[in-house]
């Protein structure tokens, strides 16, 4: 390695490794944000070889890849000493919204709707293989409001904050989002349980699991989710599986290396580069307006010019990464790192905690279009739940003086 590139490699570890160490004092919430952080940020310290869309791509650590790192781990940095120890932002007892207002249980119970609503709408798609399932059901016209409408980390929300006292309607809750969960798992996608194990190790009961071990451990043994994942779903739809032929297909292709989600979201990164496909991303910002979309077919084009090039349909995998989207939007993007941030503290303790977990997630790994739409969704579901909690504190009395006299 040139000493340039020692230096900056040196810095970013350094890095994590303060950021990491800082956020183990600061609540739950911030552990997860600096964790998630660390598990797309450790992989540009590795070199690795990886097919990307039938390209080779060989990756060496770089001066140039760790600089930009560099930016948005001191960005990273700058908001956790917002967090403060004296700080209300730093106290998990100030709830922001009312975790057992009318607001939230009414927010949980249509999560609940909705679920059973997208259960019926496509139960003939949920045990389809993943690439299957999504050409399958992107063929399929689905209610708007649904198809935006983030039920399942809502019953998250309502597994582990439930604003219900009854343990009948608890247990109600829990069962749905266990059963959500499990739908998730079986359709190909882990977020829910990736959020899930976040928040179980490093909850605020935990004090000593550190966000960036967690980050290395799931980075070198989080493929293996994706093993038992196919085995899952081998042994209950395919014939004649065979777990001797498969253990031994594990043993052949199971690398020690980062996972190929990771080093796919920095090859992002590293052939924009290479390329010179680093476009002004700017307009990406509309989409927060009121009354805007990015269901529209150009949204995002810009940040998909690399997915043409390699001829990927749609861009699909092509714009994934965060430090990409800071380059494009001339370092104004880290505003979505600090606001994450804010909003995981706003929403702490309710039903719309991994909602917002669920954002500082998608921020790192998926297109701006996408996690914009899910930042307005969000913010709408705020003003709801906060609505209804201010209307039913200005009829509480009204109705109280009415029946009291209707008893009198």
């Amino acid at each position: 390695m040139e000493l340039l590139t020692v230096f900056t490699w040196m810095m970013h570890f350094t890095l994590l490794l303060i950021n990491s160490f800082i956020s183990m004092r600061k609540p739950y919430w911030c552990k997860i944000s600096v964790m998630l952080y660390c598990f797309y940020s450790v992989v540009v310290l590795v070199p690795f070889s990886f097919d990307f869309f039938g390209i080779p791509v060989t990756y060496t650590p770089s001066a140039l890849v760790l600089s930009i790192y560099i930016i948005t781990d001191l960005a990273l940095l700058l908001s956790l000493f917002v967090v403060k120890e004296n700080s209300s932002l730093n106290r998990d007892h100030l709830v922001v919204l009312n975790r057992n207002g009318i607001g939230c249980q009414v927010l949980l119970l249509m999560a609940c709707l909705a679920q059973v609503y997208v259960l019926i709408k496509s139960y003939d798609l949920i045990f389809l293989p993943k690439d299957k399932f999504i050409i399958a059901s992107s063929g399929r016209s689905m209610d708007l409001f649904f198809y935006h409408f983030p039920y399942d980390t809502i019953l998250l929300g309502g597994l582990f904050f439930s604003p219900f006292k009854s343990k009948a309607l608890k247990f109600f809750i829990a069962v749905v989002a266990l059963a959500t969960v499990c739908v998730s798992v079986i359709s190909g996608y882990r977020h829910l349980a990736f959020l899930i194990f976040s928040y179980l190790i490093l909850s605020r009961s935990n004090k000593i699991a550190s966000p960036i071990l967690v980050a290395l451990l799931l980075t070198f043994i989080g493929e293996v989710s994706n093993y038992l994942k196919w085995y899952v779903h081998a042994a209950l739809f395919k014939e004649g599986f065979e777990l001797s032929e498969y253990l031994d297909y594990i043993s052949r292709t199971y690398t020690f290396q980062p996972s190929p989600e990771q080093m796919a979201i920095l090859t992002n990164l590293v052939l924009s580069l290479d390329l010179g496909k680093i476009t002004n991303s700017l307009h990406v910002f509309a989409n927060l307006l009121p009354f805007t979309s990015s269901l529209s077919p150009n949204a995002g084009k810009m940040l998909n010019s690399l997915g043409e090039v390699l001829q990927i349909p749609n861009g699909q995998g092509a714009a994934y990464n965060f430090q990409l989207f800071v380059l494009g939007t001339y370092g104004i993007g880290l505003i979505f790192m600090w606001f994450s941030m804010f909003f995981n503290w706003i929403t702490k303790g309710s039903i719309l905690t991994f909602v917002s977990l669920y954002i500082s997630y998608s921020i790192l790994r998926d297109e701006p279009s996408y996690w914009i739409s899910q930042i307005k969704m969000a913010l709408l579901l705020t003003f709801f739940v906060f609505a209804l909690n201010q209307l039913e504190k200005m009829f509480r009395p009204a109705y109280s003086n009415f029946s009291k006299i209707g008893c009198s």
